[in-house]
């Protein structure tokens, strides 16, 4: 028995030395067991967003001044009864604030005075207009009578001249006649003679046969004729001589009338060139009036003007609200003297309505373009921790501004705050909503980016990958395992640009454990929130597990300390996780 007993002890021993060669061998030819950490694909909603800083900003502020300087001596009250000072609710034309006017009234009276000086002006050089345009009617209708009466005169000696020349044809006609009488009487006076001659022969004779009665009749009766003609002739003489006479003093008459009418003539064309004169001068004198009047006008319109002006600095003296609203600022106090020069200052700062507040959001040129009116906005206050105020994009400002070669825009968003919850000036963490998607497939960005040694993907895998040409693909295409890893290490130390800037769907591929080793899936990317990203695959599912990074392997002893010389046979060395953290 003894015998027997010793070979099985021999048996055994030499049995348990061949398991522990074989378990070591096995330890140490075996690959290692890997294991990773995983995240399933899950379907639900995603909104991609741009995060930018803002300070709330009231919809309108007015910006109250001064136009004139001096001292502030009182204060309005506002809506409730109250001075006007921070948060004071005022209507439009609520009076603000007083100026001492004193000086600004004294102008203005002084400039009423002068005002009244120079409208008696006007009245002066209108009266002496109108004096001017009746002397100048006056004159105007002496020279009609003169004329008239010139005309008259020129009349009456054109009849005085054709009357003279009458009389004249007359005379000469008489004188005609006398010259024809006295040659007549010459005549009769020769007959006469004879007939006496023949008359004292006849008497001497007497009616005796040596005459007959008959001749001493005939010679007495050609007597008495002749003497009849004689005495007829020296009667028409004298008849004659006296029509001329008549016709000489007609004739001097009419030459007297004539002399008369042509001083007549004389003196009113006299007077015609005096009321000429007259007429000039009257002319002159309206215009003169006429110019006293445009000047006295200008005047006037100067001195209106000024005080007008006068009365608006005296106006000024009263601060106003040219709107309703709220005093969000006071920047002067009772006895303080503003000064207006080139600038008017500043007294008050008037939010028009508090109902509606902007929020004024710098934005980087780098996003900008993703910004568009209308598009919605969530935004946090840090003094309403918890608490999600909502708005959107009312326009985007044009005028850029750079800060260390930065550019940046503001990006006005405006919201609604009848609850007043929301007060000036807060600062606002925004998230401007670029895309929105609902019911689709989400993957963790660690999925994205985790990438296997070459070691861990499947070896059909990599068979198949390195058949395919070197073609320097990136990662939307089939690469190759190492090229990919390589790429990626390099772009590990570069912000990853967020998604939401790129237009359509991008490529990638996420790992899905195969037994020990890792094999890729194929995707088609859309927008990203920073932590999931959209993708559409036709080998995905819901709760499909996928890679996002490799846990760190740890000794079996746990917490038991090690000596760093004692030999590690059968174990693996641990790898640090290549999976990087979502931002």
């Amino acid at each position: 028995m003894r015998k027997y007993f010793g070979l099985f002890i021999w048996l055994f021993v030499i049995a348990a030395i061949g398991g522990g060669a074989f378990f070591f061998y096995h330890r140490v030819t075996a690959a290692p067991e890997r294991s990773y950490r995983t995240a399933p694909v899950k379907r639900g909603s995603l909104v991609s967003s741009i995060s930018a800083t803002g300070v709330v900003e009231p919809e309108e502020v007015v910006d109250i001044g001064a136009q004139v300087a001096g001292r502030i001596n009182s204060f309005g009250t506002d809506k409730s009864g109250k001075q006007v000072d921070y948060g004071s609710v005022v209507e439009a034309n609520t009076v603000l604030a007083q100026i001492d006017a004193s000086l600004y009234e004294s102008d203005l009276a002084q400039a009423k005075a002068q005002l009244d000086v120079d409208t008696a002006g006007v009245a002066k050089a209108r009266a002496d207009l109108e004096t001017s345009k009746a002397k100048l009617e006056q004159a105007k209708s002496d020279s009609e009578t003169l004329k008239a009466k010139l005309d008259q005169a020129n009349s009456d000696l054109t009849q005085f001249n054709a009357k003279l020349e009458q009389v004249q044809s007359d005379l000469q006609q008489f004188n005609a006649k006398v010259e024809q009488t006295k040659s007549d009487l010459q005549q009769f006076q020769a007959k006469y003679e004879q007939a006496q001659r023949d008359w004292a022969r006849a008497q001497k004779l007497g009616p005796s046969d040596a005459l007959s009665q008959e001749a001493y009749d005939a010679f007495k009766g050609v007597y008495e004729a002749a003497l009849a003609g004689v005495n007829s002739a020296k009667s028409m003489i004298a008849q004659a001589d006296a029509n001329a006479v008549s016709q000489k003093a007609v004739i001097a008459q009419a030459r007297a009338n004539i002399e008369s009418q042509k001083s007549v003539i004389a003196q009113s064309k006299a007077a015609i060139e005096s009321q000429k004169s007259v007429i000039a001068q009257a002319s002159a004198a309206i215009l003169s009036s006429d110019a006293a009047i445009k000047q006295a006008q200008g005047t006037v319109a100067h001195d209106v003007a000024g005080v007008s002006r006068a009365q608006q600095n005296v106006d000024y003296c009263t601060i106003k609200s040219p709107v309703k609203g709220v005093i969000i600022d006071r920047r002067v106090n009772i006895g303080q003297t503003v000064v207006s020069s080139l600038n008017a200052p500043s007294l008050f700062l008037l939010a028009k309505n508090l109902n509606r507040m902007q929020v004024w959001v710098s934005m980087n040129e780098a996003d900008i373009g993703n910004i568009k009116p209308g598009q919605p906005v969530t935004f946090t206050i840090d003094a309403f921790a918890g608490r999600v105020f909502k708005g959107s994009v009312r326009k985007v400002r044009l005028n850029a501004t750079m800060t260390q070669n930065v550019v940046t825009y503001t990006v006005e968003v405006e919201t609604d705050n009848s609850s007043g919850t929301l007060l000036p000036y807060m600062t606002a963490n925004a998230q401007f909503e670029v895309a929105r998607r609902e019911d689709v497939l989400l993957v963790p960005n660690a999925a994205l980016r985790y990438v296997p040694k070459p070691d861990e993907i499947a070896p059909d895998v990599v068979q198949e990958e390195e058949e395919k040409p070197a073609r320097g693909q990136g990662r939307s295409g089939s690469e190759n395992p190492s090229t990919v890893k390589a790429e990626t290490t390099a772009k590990s130390d570069t912000p990853e640009k967020p998604a939401h800037v790129k237009s359509g769907m991008g490529r990638a591929r996420v790992w899905i454990k195969d037994g020990n080793f890792l094999r890729p899936i194929r995707i088609r990317t859309g927008i990203t929130d920073g932590v999931n990203t959209e993708v559409k695959s036709d080998e995905l599912t819901e709760e499909t597990m996928l890679i996002v990074g490799k846990q760190s392997q740890t000794s079996a002893d746990g917490d038991a300390p090690k000596n760093p010389f004692a030999p590690q046979l059968g174990r693996p060395r641990s790898s640090q996780s290549s999976s990087t953290q979502p931002k």
